[in-house]
């Protein structure tokens, strides 16, 4: 049977105690020997599987059979399916205790920066508000971008701004995912807002709330061109909110990080405002 020295030899390090990741090549690679299984590895940097990181090492399958771990468990605070009436707290205490991103593997493979969103552990993490601004939730993205919602959280109508609010702004961006919100904001004028709603469902929600805040505010939305139509349907009942303009790219399956990362920032821009 292989050992723990033999896996050891295939990855570079340690450093500070830690190995290197072939996943997103950061030193934050645990490898011990585990109770119940031969060897136990898990990367704090990047939340990849075993196999993941297994098979970017160079490991076959017959290997990675070999060495069966103990699964490593979600973590608590995405298993809990309700927080009851100290939800609120909880993702204040949770969202106060956070730390900024730094190199997160997430940002890196999308190309934007962090803006307004903490990291915990491996994951980021992005605020809830509701048309109250009220914290009701929190979303966990790891670096493959899975996204969940914390336990409790109220996610219909949430939304959060990457940017501080300005009132004379000539128009506010809504977009879906925090990458698409992120690319808007490299594209967009200085000073114009962006806003993140997390899911398609709560554009023509949020294009309320904000007009009910500033009814002179144009909304554009930044919709995602999934294959199934939905972006489309719920970025037609915002304009039927009161939102100003929508666009998304061409292909169907993308969103304009996509298109962004595909065809640089200037195509983007152009593609974006040339109406």
């Amino acid at each position: 049977m292989m050992s723990l020295e033999d896996v050891v030899l295939a990855f570079d390090g340690p450093r500070g105690g830690k190995y290197r990741c072939p996943v997103h090549d950061g030193y934050s690679l645990s490898i011990s020997k585990g109770d119940k299984a031969p060897v136990l590895i898990h990367c704090f940097g990047c939340d990849a599987s075993f196999s993941e990181i297994m098979d970017a090492a160079g490991f076959s399958k017959k290997d990675v059979k070999r060495l069966k771990r103990i699964k490593i468990r979600q973590p608590k605070h995405l298993r809990r399916d309700d927080l009851g009436p100290d939800a609120q707290s909880f993702f204040i205490r949770s969202w106060n205790d956070a730390t900024n991103p730094d190199g997160h593997p997430y940002l890196q493979k999308k190309r934007v920066g962090a803006h307004n969103i903490r990291q915990i552990g491996p994951f980021l993490v992005m605020p809830a508000y509701n048309a109250e601004n009220k914290l009701v939730g929190l979303q966990s993205v790891n670096w493959k971008g899975d996204k969940k919602f914390y336990g409790g959280s109220k996610a219909g109508g949430a939304f959060f701004y990457l940017t501080p609010v300005w009132a004379d702004a000539s128009h506010v961006w809504i977009a879906e995912g925090y990458a698409t919100a992120a690319t808007i904001l490299k594209v967009a004028p200085e000073g114009v807002p962006v806003v993140c709603c997390f899911m398609a469902s709560n554009l023509p929600k949020v294009a309320e709330t904000l007009l009910a805040n500033n009814p002179e505010q144009n909304i554009y939305i930044a919709a995602d061109h999934d294959k199934s139509g939905t972006g489309y349907d719920y970025a037609m009942k915002a304009l039927a909110s009161g939102a100003s303009y929508i666009t998304m790219p061409d292909k169907q399956g993308t969103d304009w990080n996509d298109y962004m990362v595909e065809f640089g920032i200037e195509w983007t821009r152009d593609e974006i405002y040339g109406y």
